[in-house]
């Protein structure tokens, strides 16, 4: 196995291991870390996913759940095999961003639920940062984390980035560059490819969706529109709808690679407020602040 695939196993691994950190609602929804085998075995069962009900070509409109499943999966373990994106070992912070993520995406009946749920994963990084994957998998640094004030705030960052998972963008993104057709590849050559040479290749491919997904980030228009849903999200659960704005009106997330068009934190602060305005915070907010406090003090 080369050193790169041994970065990937490795870090499937540990996204296995942070299937504990997951609250009991989580429990309900098909835990997923007794079903993530090596890389090989892995990619051979990816590829089977993309060839599932004939091979996804680019006239397909989308991805079947357990497609983006997959795919989801495997730009998750290459997310946790760079090493900048360390997984957490604070149990309990991740243990409670968990809990603030289930909390959100199980009390808002108008979130779309992905295949196995969603995955909430703290990364160790001072960057102030959260990005998502296709098939419900949603990372945060810990540098957003300690930026935000209350758990409010959290829950509107978290509620964005599930927001971009329940309205397929990421998805939407990996059509736009046109990866859909090395994925129909991988799959159409996975009976004649050994589990190492099945690796190799689709390593190669989660590489290009990794760049588009997460690195490069979305458009203007799906910004607002997550940022949109967000508040919608926000108020079923019975958060605070203006939750994400008072984060952002703080805040900004590091920008890295993302497209030049994405929006200033000053134009989704101002949008965000025309959505919400009048609507005040929610019973409990304040013992959800002191929660916070006592979860998040000192991490980071």
């Amino acid at each position: 196995m080369i050193p790169r695939l041994l970065l990937v196993a490795g870090a499937l691994a540990a996204l296995g291991v942070s299937c504990a950190n997951v609250n009991q609602a989580m429990e309900s929804m098909k835990p997923i870390a007794q079903q993530i085998p090596v890389v090989g075995g892995y990619a051979d069962t990816a590829a089977k996913g993309v060839q599932a009900g004939g091979l996804v070509a680019r006239s397909v409109s989308k991805f079947d759940p357990d497609q983006e499943y997959y795919i989801g999966r495997a730009v998750s373990a290459e997310v946790l095999a760079n090493p900048k994106f360390a997984q957490t070992s604070n149990q309990r912070l991740q243990q409670y961003v968990s809990d603030v993520g289930q909390a959100v995406a199980l009390g808002a009946p108008s979130v779309a639920t992905p295949y196995q749920g969603y995955r909430f994963i703290v990364l160790e990084s001072p960057t102030v940062n959260a990005f998502s994957a296709p098939g419900g998998y949603v990372f945060i640094t810990t540098g957003a984390i300690t930026a935000a004030k209350s758990e409010e705030e959290l829950a509107g960052v978290l509620a964005h980035e599930i927001a971009h998972v329940s309205l397929g963008h990421g998805i939407k993104a990996i059509k736009q560059r046109d990866l859909t057709e090395a994925l129909t590849i991988i799959g159409s050559e996975a009976a004649g490819r050994s589990s190492a040479q099945l690796g190799r290749v689709f390593s190669s491919s989660v590489q290009d969706i990794v760049v588009t997904a997460v690195t490069n980030g979305y458009s203007r228009g799906q910004e607002m529109e997550a940022d949109s849903t967000a508040v919608v999200y926000l108020r079923e659960s019975g958060y605070s709808p203006g939750g994400l704005a008072e984060y952002l009106r703080h805040n900004d997330f590091d920008t890295g690679g993302f497209r030049s068009d994405h929006p200033s934190a000053t134009d989704r602060v101002a949008a965000l407020d025309a959505i919400v305005r009048g609507q005040g915070n929610t019973p409990g907010t304040d013992a959800r602040t002191a929660r916070f406090k006592q979860n998040v003090g000192g991490a980071g």
